[in-house]
């Protein structure tokens, strides 16, 4: 039976420290690439929000209300009426824009002052 050798190279030490680090980081290399697959998942989600922000149209019924005085709130209220003839909150929500409390409360006030019934 011969007698084989074998030449095996021998690992510097701060190899095998490098090897055992990575061995005991490859669950947070994993989680950390699971992370950054949601973040751009949100990424995504962010800027479908903002362009839909920006355009004024949001799906699933969101509306994003302007910021506006009172008196200019209830002057586009009254010329929406004298526009369209007759509407309901929802449709004055949706297409001015306005906080349902702040419309309910001028429809009350024009409906007082008699401009609508």
């Amino acid at each position: 039976m011969k007698n084989k050798r074998t030449h095996e190279l021998p690992i510097p030490e701060n190899m095998k420290v490098m090897f055992l680090l990575f061995g005991a980081l490859k669950p947070y290399f994993e989680k950390l690439s699971e992370l950054e697959e949601k973040i751009s998942e949100i990424d995504r989600k962010l800027d479908i929000l903002l362009e839909n922000i920006s355009s004024e149209t949001i799906d699933n019924g969101i509306v994003v209300v302007k910021e506006i005085k009172y008196e200019d709130a209830k002057r586009m209220v009254l010329d929406y009426f004298k526009e369209h003839g007759e509407a309901d909150i929802e449709e004055l929500h949706k297409n001015l824009k306005m906080d349902i409390e702040t419309l309910i409360r001028i429809l009350h006030e024009l409906e007082d002052e008699g401009y609508i019934g």
